[in-house]
């Protein structure tokens, strides 16, 4: 295959690649039990759109938020999020 050609096909390839760029929280305090989280999913050449997911606030025993739990959860829903909506070869994993 030619060096143009393979060039060709890369800027192709990352025109369709996808990831979340920004997320946010929505407010929440220790007597909730989930909080609202928003992702900009932005693609090369396709735009931005937004998710929103719902996401459990682990407590301790004496009611507080239980952080080293709420940190893991947020980051298994945000890799999660970014698996669900990775476009790889022009094809969107959804």
């Amino acid at each position: 295959m030619s060096e143009a050609l393979e060039n060709q096909k890369e800027k192709e390839r990352l025109r369709c690649v996808a990831g979340i760029t920004t997320y946010t929280l929505g407010s929440y305090t220790k007597d909730d039990s989930f909080v609202r989280v928003g992702y900009a999913l932005s693609s090369v050449g396709l735009g931005t759109s937004f998710e929103y997911a719902n996401v459990r606030i682990p407590k301790l025993d004496n009611g507080e938020i239980d952080t080293d739990n709420f940190n893991v959860n947020l980051g298994s829903k945000l890799l999660g999020m970014n698996q669900k909506y990775y476009i790889d070869d022009g094809f969107l994993n959804n």
